[in-house]
């Protein structure tokens, strides 16, 4: 599992480009390029990373004919301490948390009866190694909150997003709210052949 981190300037892909900020997985001089605009929140976010990411990484991210780049797309407040935790740790770490956040969902998210989201948060960060001091400081910092903005903004406006987990394979927009694996690996092929 190849772990790109941040670049130096972004990385412009025809009418897309690769942001310094963004978190990735994969061969950054991959022919095809899969941004994935998520919530962290979202049930259909997590199935997918359940059930169609583990291949993605099997057969197109480690085999270097994908860049992977997955961005927060904020429903509510808890998304954004969810990614600022998952952020909190070193780069190569941040999809190690993501993955975490997603099978744990039910114990911190909004919409599963959980009294203390954050304090759950705390927990997950703990259990990934981090310390609560740092984990707080991390979801207290206002330092991503325009960039995370910007993202979403971003995302809204270029894609007109309905919907999360929204992909976008070489910069154009496919349906919102996920893609079964043997569909959507049939459109990676298809970029990767021009098409």
């Amino acid at each position: 599992l190849a772990v790109s981190l941040t670049a130096q300037a972004a990385d412009r892909r025809g009418d897309f480009e690769i942001k310094p900020a963004d978190r990735t997985l994969g061969n950054r001089n991959a022919k095809v390029v899969l941004i994935e605009y998520g919530s962290f929140t979202c049930s259909h976010c997590a199935a997918f990373n359940e059930e169609v990411v583990p291949s993605l990484k099997k057969n197109y991210i480690d085999s270097g004919k994908l860049l992977y780049v997955f961005r927060l797309f904020p429903r509510g407040p808890e998304d954004a301490m969810a990614e600022k935790l998952a952020r909190c740790a070193p780069a190569p770490r941040y999809f190690a948390i993501v993955d975490r956040l997603f099978s744990d969902q039910a114990k911190w998210a909004p919409g599963y009866g959980v009294k203390d989201g954050r304090a759950e948060l705390v927990k997950i960060g703990q259990q990934m190694g981090l310390q609560p001091a740092a984990i707080n400081r991390c979801i207290d910092s206002t330092a991503d909150d325009a960039r995370i903005n910007a993202v979403a903004e971003e995302a809204d406006k270029r894609y007109a997003l309905t919907g999360t987990p929204h992909l976008v394979i070489n910069g154009k927009a496919q349906e919102s709210g996920g893609i079964p694996y043997p569909a959507l690996a049939k459109l990676l092929d298809q970029a990767a052949a021009g098409r």
